[in-house]
């Protein structure tokens, strides 16, 4: 088991350690675009309740 963690606290820590390290981020900017279709469906679907589909 372990304490809790935020996760925001983590992203950010590995993206400044990205930047100064001259590395790419860890997660790649279309994961990021991926995810928040996923969300927009979602929040889509809640209002209209019917499926929506993801666009990618």
């Amino acid at each position: 088991s372990f304490g809790p963690v935020d996760q925001y606290v983590c992203q950010a820590d590995a993206f400044r350690s990205a930047i100064r390290s001259s590395q790419p981020a860890p997660t790649p900017l279309l994961d990021a675009i991926a995810n928040m279709s996923t969300i927009d469906a979602v929040f889509a679907s809640a209002a209209s309740d019917a499926w929506h589909p993801v666009e990618h």
